[in-house]
């Protein structure tokens, strides 16, 4: 009789379970690409507006200081900048860049943030190509160019000592 009573109990307490919140999904594009976040909090619903709001400010932020896409990035300006200016940046540009150089000295230059000209040459970047490989001589004049070690880098501002 207590066995019949517990299972008895047991299902009337299971009926009365709470059902897990369903998910928020928030999404947005960016950067040539897509994100996904999806959120299983029952409070998160009144905030997911305004949260979805901060996700896209924040990568739009983050675009603004480091896309080679974004022609006025902090980036691009320092790309375009002649040879020993003084660039400003921001912070977080800095953090990146530090942790970059760092990577690179870490790897004797395998790991090397001024890849750029040889990413370009390749068909890779902005620039469009014919799908040929490049002649050695352009891959040698490239390389020339290539070196995070002919960067300078301050607290709040950066130089190409050369292109």
């Amino acid at each position: 009789m207590l066995s019949v009573f517990v299972l008895g109990l047991s299902v009337l307490l299971s009926s009365c379970a709470k059902q897990p919140p369903s998910p928020t999904k928030l999404s947005g594009f960016t950067m040539g690409t897509s994100y996904h976040v999806t959120i299983v909090d029952p409070l998160i619903d009144s905030v997911a507006v305004d949260l979805q709001a901060q996700i896209d400010a924040r990568l739009d932020n983050l675009n603004q200081q480091m896309s080679t896409y974004v022609n006025d990035s902090e980036l691009s300006v320092f790309n375009q900048s002649p040879i020993n200016t003084w660039v400003a940046i921001s912070p977080e540009f800095f953090h990146v860049l530090l942790m970059s150089m760092e990577l690179g000295w870490l790897s004797n230059g395998a790991f090397d943030i001024t890849i750029g000209p040889l990413v370009e040459l390749w068909g890779f970047g902005k620039s469009t190509t014919d799908d040929q490989v490049p002649a050695q001589s352009a891959i040698d004049q490239r390389l020339k160019q290539l070196g995070f070690s002919n960067i300078e880098l301050n607290i709040s501002t950066i130089k190409a000592l050369k292109k």
